[in-house]
């Protein structure tokens, strides 16, 4: 057989594979040394039911999983935790995590932004830490100082008021000298034109005030809050929050009037109607969107603290802090990705396996899929939804239209009967459908299709095409095996099957291209074998596999040297230890 590379039949198989849930005869228990209670420990199974939950998305679905931290997310979680009052649970981690993107820090690559997240969360986290790194942040920070005196994101860039304000917290905080920014703000706030407009109002003030100015004694301040009380009515207005819902522009006015002891005097009701927007996960979307973000959960929060005001929800707030942590340091984003009904599907699946609740709203997620998937059926276009949103509901214990099943698959599994359909995936997702409501094929259609896959079936193995490798016939093996098992028929050489599916267990106890194992083909084997009411050679040896494969802050990931796991791989990793357990699955 060709021999592909393990690169390139990975990410097939993460395109194609769809894991399905079937019935199949009870098994003996296999022996094992290790217990269910022993493989999915306490912390481990913590972590991955974190990173499940994380990953829910808006409309009630799953995305895949985001493991790796994000200096952006990090800085606003940390400041959100520190206004809850929430002890973040790896501090210590996430500080180490910020140091060692600063000592790689590079400014050709990273911005100012970058450094600011960075500096400002470590001196948030342990400011003693922090003041290590004072000499190597103002030397950086030097490097984003244009020409004019002002600072720009990007080195040799243009200066911004984003950029400006930064720079100046950074240099109030680390005590960081430089005449020159205070020369280039004090020119602007001598500008009239540019001082009448809030943004720049805070670019400039805020400043000022962070690299010790007094603001207050500045010449002509009585101006500036004289133009700040002629915006106050309109910044103040719930009619206008309501219109633009920019949280950005109440923040800006909030910074400006308590600098310069101004009463912001910000209204009950317009307090009252930020509080009425968050969200069920207890965050915030930025202009009020239904979707949260870290930037919206900081503003909002931040708008409701200093105004002196209770935050709502601390529990539910913390809640979500607490699920974007990662154990490994830093935290990752709240939006994740676009849900899938196929990763949905994995995430509830993993729920249920480690006995944890799942929301109720992915049930109405699932319908939603369904029926798009159904009229795209009918239109002539496989939707590859289709499948797993059944599989999801009927894992919920919740109904599918039989009908509309049969009528949206039969025309896919008679042409490949007819031999019309060569797409294995198609036929399989259709089969397996057909199965979850329980229909039961017969007849001249059912024998065409059983003589088919006989023609498949090679030394030991199947194969749709004439030469595959070992991955690909291991995961065709296991589709076609599967399928014959529902229409109650046997391989024709199951002895040499067997045999052949047991000879492809490596050393290291998993199953995989060139004696390189990995979760996908393990989960194929160990599957098929059990459907043919047999077992590995080495069991324990396939749960030993699975152990180097879980990673520290959750879920499996494809082979033991790969350090991202995903939710395909998670989802893989349990079902498979839970058939050499003797689980059904």
């Amino acid at each position: 057989m060709n021999k592909k590379s393990v690169l390139l039949v990975s990410i097939l198989l993460f395109l194609t594979v769809m894991g399905i849930k079937v019935n199949l005869n009870s098994e003996k228990e296999s022996g094992s040394k290790f217990s269910n209670h022993d493989f999915f420990e306490s912390n481990w199974t913590e972590n991955t039911i974190r990173l499940i939950r994380a990953s829910r998305t808006v409309d009630g679905g799953y995305a895949g999983f985001n493991t790796k931290p994000e200096l952006h997310s990090t800085y606003y979680f940390v400041m959100i935790s520190d206004f809850i009052g929430l002890e973040p649970l790896y501090r210590q981690r996430t500080v180490k995590y910020l140091e060692g993107e600063l000592e790689k820090f590079n400014t050709s690559k990273n911005t100012l932004e970058d450094l600011y997240y960075i500096s400002k969360s470590l001196y948030y986290l342990d400011k003693a830490r922090s003041y290590e790194h004072r000499s190597k942040i103002m030397g950086l920070l030097n490097s984003y100082q244009a020409e004019s005196g002002g600072f720009a994101n990007a080195v040799g860039g243009v200066p911004t008021g984003f950029a400006n304000l930064a720079a100046s917290e950074l240099m109030g905080l680390y005590q960081i000298p430089s005449e020159k920014f205070y020369e280039y703000m004090y020119s602007k706030y001598l500008n009239n034109s540019y001082m009448r407009d809030l943004f720049h109002l805070e670019e400039v003030i805020v400043s000022l005030h962070n690299i010790g100015v007094d603001v207050k004694r500045l010449p002509n301040i009585d101006q500036r809050k004289d133009y700040l009380n002629e915006v106050k009515k309109e910044i103040l207005s719930l009619k206008e929050l309501k219109k633009s819902g920019n949280l950005a522009y109440v923040l800006a006015y909030l910074n400006v009037a308590s600098i310069l002891n101004e009463s912001p005097g910000i209204p009950d009701e317009v307090i009252r109607y930020i509080i009425s927007q968050q969200n069920r996960d207890g965050g915030f979307g930025f202009d009020f969107s239904p979707v949260s973000n870290e930037f919206g959960t900081y503003v909002a929060l931040k708008i409701i603290a200093e105004s002196g005001y209770e935050i709502p929800n601390r529990e539910k707030i913390a809640e979500l802090v607490t699920l974007h942590e990662l154990p490994t340091g830093g935290y990752t984003p709240i939006v994740r990705g676009l849900a899938a009904a196929k990763y949905t599907y994995y995430a509830v699946s993993i729920l249920k396996d480690l006995n944890e609740s799942y929301d109720k709203s992915v049930e109405t997620f699932f319908e939603h899929r369904f029926w798009e998937a159904v009229e795209d059926l009918k239109s002539g276009r496989y939707n590859f939804d289709f499948y797993p949103s059944i599989a999801g509901l009927t894992l919920l214990g919740k109904a599918v239209e039989r009908d509309v099943v049969i009528d949206a698959c039969m025309p896919y599994v008679e042409m490949f009967a007819s031999g019309e359909l060569d797409n294995l995936q198609v036929f399989y997702e259709c089969m397996t459908a057909l199965k979850l409501v329980n229909t039961t094929l017969k007849g001249d259609t059912m024998d065409k299709i059983i003589e088919r896959i006989y023609g498949f079936e090679r030394d030991g193995y199947f194969c749709i095409e004439k030469d595959c490798n070992i991955v690909e016939a291991q995961k065709e093996t296991m589709e076609f095996i599967e399928v014959l098992n529902y229409l109650n028929a046997e391989p024709k050489n199951k002895e040499s099957l067997v045999e052949w599916l047991k000879s492809q267990q490596n050393s290291d106890g998993g199953f995989g291209l060139d004696n390189k194992s990995n979760i996908l083909s393990t989960y194929f084997v160990v599957k098929s074998l059990k459907i043919l009411g047999e077992t590995p050679e080495n069991p324990d040896g396939v749960l030993e596999f699975l152990e180097r494969c879980k990673r520290k802050v959750g879920g499996f990931s494809f082979t033991a040297e790969d350090e991202k796991p995903t939710i395909i791989t998670t989802y893989y990793g349990v079902k498979t230890a839970r058939l050499i357990e003797g689980g059904v699955t």
